[in-house]
């Protein structure tokens, strides 16, 4: 294999290539149809979706059940949120719309996003929905970078040449 493609197939698997990741869009909240809000019939509800924008003249509630893996996660929407209430398994989530899973084991757990209107009654709009898995690449990337360093200090042929080293500098 050439050199210059073994060298770059090695860089693109170290831990210093996390430095220019960042969060990371969750392509588990659908938004391609009221369907998948669970709405069946919009002319009872007078809800629309057009072009990702979901519009509910009357406040009526919205909510889409999806599986998460563990991690802290943020709703956005292209549009100002102040009139839309974001609630994750009926808890109302902060202002700044981060909410955390936990499941010990790793495991997936469902969750269900409900959208209703701040004041009931009242009109909310929402564009293009999304959710971005909020994560510290960098501070991975430390801890990656640290276990090597202990790694490759105390790897069996290290140690065997430093011990050959001391041996002969000791006159053995």
């Amino acid at each position: 294999m050439n050199k210059k493609v073994l060298v770059s197939i090695l860089a693109m698997t170290s831990a210093s290539t996390m430095t220019a990741w960042a969060d990371a869009n969750v392509k588990e909240l659908k938004n391609g149809s009221l369907l998948d809000w669970g709405i069946n019939d919009s002319e009872e509800t007078n809800l629309t979706l057009a072009d990702g924008v979901i519009t509910s003249p009357y406040g009526t509630a919205i909510s889409q059940t999806i599986n998460l893996a563990p991690g802290t996660y943020r709703f956005g929407c292209d549009n100002n949120t102040k009139d839309v209430t974001v609630k994750i398994n009926g808890q109302k989530i902060a202002d700044n719309y981060e909410f955390t899973v936990d499941v010990e084991g790793g495991a997936k757990q469902k969750i269900t996003i409900e959208l209703s209107a701040t004041e009931e009654g009242k009109e909310f709009v929402v564009g293009n929905p999304e959710l971005t898995l909020v994560y510290d690449f960098n501070a991975a990337r430390l801890v990656l970078e640290g276990q090597g360093r202990r790694r490759r200090g105390n790897s069996t042929l290290q140690r065997g040449f430093r011990d050959s080293q001391q041996a002969q500098a000791s006159g053995e």
